[in-house]
């Protein structure tokens, strides 16, 4: 069992809410503009909808599905099918039950940042 965290989590994921701010002095030339925020970002209403929707599509291409109690609960039965994989997420920390987790960590931290 191994336990992590996805770091940036949320500025991963596109966002669907019309945001935009004023650029400040440290943009140089580009101050005073105005820029489209298009990511998630930490405090937007549908941020955290936004993040686990793409980690939800992240863990089906793995061929991971959601238990039929939890949709945070994600099951796989094992290549040799002695046996299931679980992955347990809670916003953006996880944790991974299985025979060898680090080969679903390795293939997380090659799409995430994992902390």
């Amino acid at each position: 069992m191994i336990c992590g965290d996805i770091g940036n989590a949320f500025i991963q994921a596109n966002t669907n809410e019309k945001s935009f701010t004023r650029l400040g002095s440290e943009f140089g030339d580009c101050a005073n503009s105005i820029a489209i925020i298009v990511r998630a970002l930490y405090g937007l209403t549908t941020s955290a909808e936004q993040f686990h929707t793409l980690l939800a599509d992240f863990l089906r291409s793995m061929g991971f599905q959601p238990s039929r109690f939890d949709r945070d609960v994600w099951m796989r039965l094992r290549d040799d099918s002695d046996g299931f994989d679980y992955i347990c997420t809670h916003v953006d920390d996880f944790k991974v039950v299985g025979k060898d987790p680090m080969v679903w960590i390795d293939r997380i931290a090659g799409a995430f940042l994992i902390k």
